[in-house]
């Protein structure tokens, strides 16, 4: 069994490896969704070689990105009706079973060399899709998160 988890604002891990970085931004009454997945790639720059990974590495065997495409498709689909029908607090609730980050210390940085970063024990995402660390809601597009424990 692989664990899958999800680490605010936009990483998908499996194992604690990224797979998958999401980007969302709003235009107009519209979202325009980025999804960038590791199908088949078996390397990576050394810099993240110790943080990635690919379907293709976790499966062992080459993936037909076609499949994957119809079903990430497919799972978009259901899950924006499921948003429609039951809101996103639900979702939220669910996905909050997959944060990575919940429970751990963290630090977030608005830009690399930020002196004044918020440190604290995350307690998860709130509706709103703020970062909640310690008491503080975190609202950051470029925000860099590093967990300390």
């Amino acid at each position: 069994d692989r664990k899958v988890a999800l680490k605010w604002p936009n990483d998908v891990l499996i194992d604690g490896r990224k797979v998958c970085g999401i980007l969302c931004e709003r235009a107009g009454d519209r979202v325009i969704v980025g999804i960038g997945l590791n199908v088949n790639q078996t390397e990576f720059p050394a810099e993240l070689a110790a943080r990635a990974t690919s379907l293709k590495l976790l499966l062992a065997r080459s993936i037909d990105r076609e499949e994957v495409l119809a079903r990430v498709l497919t799972a978009l689909t259901v899950t924006l009706a499921r948003w429609r029908s039951e809101g996103w607090s639900a979702l939220n609730a669910e996905l909050g079973t997959r944060d990575f980050l919940r429970g751990r210390e963290v630090e977030v940085l608005a830009t690399d060399d930020d002196s004044q970063p918020v440190r604290g024990v995350c307690r998860g995402i709130a509706d709103s899709g703020a970062l909640l660390v310690g008491a503080t809601e975190v609202y950051a597009g470029e925000a860099h998160v590093r967990y300390i424990r």
